[in-house]
């Protein structure tokens, strides 16, 4: 048996040993804190290898193959990457809306295009974006990045995105629609727009608080699903590890605070694992190992 912390909770789990000492990253393995490119069984990725799948698919196949949110993993990315010492100094929250009853193939289109625009032109590195169906059954999409980008020019960028699909017959709008276009919106998670004092910025423990919230309406509850990818991130962020392995808990000072502590978590047992849900926001503190190798893999990526 050995065990395994994240951030959404701690697992027992009933298999000898563990191949690394951290789990979730796309692209390492860690030993004595020290990275191991993992060896690939291919050229593409896990996520590459969903989309090519979803793109060849027969008609037959899309009719019954769905993709479905991964929520648990979605929340521990963006947790390790809110974790992150450039996150600390800034990250913000969009929304990207479109117009009424765009199809779903068009949305990701759109989206793609303003996305390498975003790189492109305003320094968009770092990202993970989630998909989710409004009650009117439009698409829409939620991105958290720690890059700025002035919310007036990317909206311009989605406004020229529009503009180009609509000349190529694709979209049915009205031009004044496209022309008054302000659907790309954006919040800071430490000095959100929301709250009553704007200009007082959240100190760490508010700040975790407060993406939990945004987490758990956006991610926990979002039962979207689509022939396309319903989320997808940067290579940095894939890279992130989510969780420590351990061989020994005994002395582990998290695990005496659950097994002190019951009501502060919910547990599920299953033959091969048992998993106990926090029910509380972990320290930092128990997290300090997994933040440092994650800072070292963010900044494999963005060296300087």
């Amino acid at each position: 048996m050995f065990y395994q912390l994240s951030r959404l909770g701690f697992a027992e789990i009933k298999q000898n040993g563990y191949r690394s000492q951290f789990s979730g990253s796309s692209k390492y393995k860690c030993w004595n804190n020290t990275l191991f490119d993992k060896v690939k069984n291919s050229d593409t990725d896990v996520i590459e290898k969903m989309e090519n799948e979803a793109k060849n698919a027969t008609d037959k196949e899309k009719e019954i193959r769905y993709y479905g949110l991964r929520k648990n993993k979605i929340r521990n990315k963006i947790l390790n990457f809110f974790s992150l010492n450039k996150s600390k100094k800034f990250c913000a929250f969009y929304t990207i809306t479109f117009p009424l009853n765009i199809n779903d193939d068009l949305a990701y289109q759109l989206l793609n295009t303003w996305l390498t625009r975003c790189r492109k032109s305003e320094g968009l590195k770092s990202y993970l974006w989630v998909a989710e169906r409004q009650k009117n059954n439009t698409l829409h999409f939620h991105l958290i990045t720690n890059n700025y980008m002035k919310i007036g020019v990317v909206n311009d960028f989605m406004k020229e995105c529009l503009r180009t699909q609509k000349n190529k017959g694709k979209l049915v709008c009205r031009n004044n629609i496209i022309n008054k276009y302000n659907g790309v919106d954006v919040d800071n998670l430490y000095q959100s727009k929301r709250r009553n004092n704007k200009n007082e910025r959240l100190d760490k423990v508010e700040s975790m608080r407060k993406l939990s919230m945004y987490l758990t309406k956006y991610i926990t509850k979002n039962e979207t699903k689509s022939v396309r990818l319903p989320w997808h991130c940067s290579r940095d962020i894939s890279a992130l590890f989510i969780s420590i392995n351990y061989q020994d808990v005994s002395s582990l000072e998290i695990a005496n605070l659950i097994s002190d502590n019951p009501d502060a978590v919910v547990s599920y047992h299953e033959d091969f694992f048992s998993m106990h849900y926090f029910r509380f926001i972990p320290d930092d503190f128990y997290f300090a190992d997994l933040i440092n190798i994650n800072n070292s893999v963010y900044e494999n990526f963005h060296p300087n």
